[in-house]
């Protein structure tokens, strides 16, 4: 981090121990590991991450849903110290509407390069923020203005890329909230990473800052 960055709490690298970082999320998510009992009781419910209000749980939609599919991601700092996204991985269909919701309880701010200030990739070209640390832009965006950044949600590369760009949280306890629309016109994986250097260990670890959409 450069000097410009907000202090946080030293980060410790996420261990092999999945169980234990899970754990450590639980003050502000609940998170449900049983993902493909979640895909096969999603079929037909419309939503990725939901289930209990804000809880994020992974499921799996149907390919010829034609009403908005929800997603709800919620990016936390675990006990060891990690960054991580929650769900990292998860299916959405093709030709529909995704509207996504990541809740940030991350308060550190980091640096991105030019490109990664500017929203991208979705649709109507904005994002939309609620919250965030004191002076964050609210509303709808399509761009943040340096010091601003705390993580992305970023597709570099495939038949359709993406970025949004997540504010800090105001506190560990008040998030920022991001909400942005995304219609994937191409079934396959696509894989997805956070552009801020923020924690070394979790930028490392897949499944904490890189995941993977697969669209059906």
């Amino acid at each position: 981090m450069t000097a410009n960055e907000r202090t946080r709490s030293t980060k410790r690298p996420p261990t092999s121990n999945v169980g234990a970082t899970l754990l450590g999320a639980t003050a502000l998510v609940v998170v449900t590991v049983a993902v493909s009992w979640f895909a096969i009781g999603g079929l037909y419910g419309g939503c990725v991450g939901c289930g209990s209000q804000a809880a994020p749980q992974a499921s799996t939609t149907s390919s010829t849903t034609s009403a908005p599919v929800h997603v709800y991601l919620t990016i936390v700092n675990t006990a060891a110290g990690a960054d991580q996204y929650l769900p990292a991985n998860f299916t959405v269909p093709a030709n529909t509407q995704i509207d996504f919701q990541i809740t940030n309880y991350d308060n550190g701010a980091n640096n991105l390069s030019g490109p990664f200030w500017n929203v991208s990739g979705t649709d109507g070209g904005t994002e939309t923020i609620d919250g965030g640390m004191p002076g964050t832009p609210q509303g709808a965006v399509s761009q943040l203005p340096y010091g601003f950044a705390s993580h992305t949600f970023t597709i570099p590369s495939g038949p359709q890329t993406l970025n949004v760009i997540m504010p800090p949280a105001a506190s560990p306890t008040d998030p920022a909230v991001v909400t942005f629309s995304v219609t994937f016109t191409a079934s396959g994986t696509y894989n997805w990473n956070c552009m801020a250097p923020c924690d070394p260990a979790s930028m490392a670890s897949p499944g904490f800052m890189a995941g993977t959409i697969t669209v059906v």
